[in-house]
C-alpha cells in the first residue's frame, strides 16, 4: 500500500517465451522455456528491445515469444501466500495484462 499523495511507480518487464510447438514441431509443447530479458522505464522501451532482439539467434526461433509485462514497483505480489493449487501458476501475479510487442 503507498501513502497518501504518492503516485504508484510502473516499470516494464520483458520475458521472452518459447512457446508453441517445438523446433522438433511437437505441438505438446506450449511454453518450453522462458528468459527474462530486462526492466525498462517505459513500454516504448521495451518494444525497441523487442525489434532489437527479434533476429538475433534464438530469437528469431521464437519471434513471437516476447512479452511486456507492467509490474507496480514496491508491491507485493503473494500477499496472502499460496496454496498447493496455485503452487504451478506464474510466479507473477500482477493486476495488469500482459502486452503483446508491436
Amino acid at each position: 500500500m503507498h501513502e497518501a499523495g504518492t503516485v504508484e511507480k510502473i516499470v516494464f518487464e520483458l520475458i521472452h517465451f518459447k512457446i508453441g510447438k517445438d523446433e522438433h514441431g511437437d505441438p505438446e509443447n506450449d511454453q518450453l522455456d522462458f528468459k527474462g530479458i530486462g526492466t525498462y522505464r517505459s513500454q516504448s522501451s521495451a518494444e525497441a528491445a523487442v525489434g532489437r532482439l527479434r533476429c538475433l539467434p534464438g530469437f528469431r526461433k521464437w519471434p513471437d515469444g516476447f512479452r511486456i509485462y507492467p509490474v507496480v514497483l514496491d508491491r507485493v505480489g503473494w500477499p496472502d501466500g499460496f496454496t498447493e493449487a496455485e503452487a504451478d501458476r506464474s510466479y507473477w501475479n500482477w493486476p495488469s495484462e500482459e502486452i503483446l510487442p508491436g
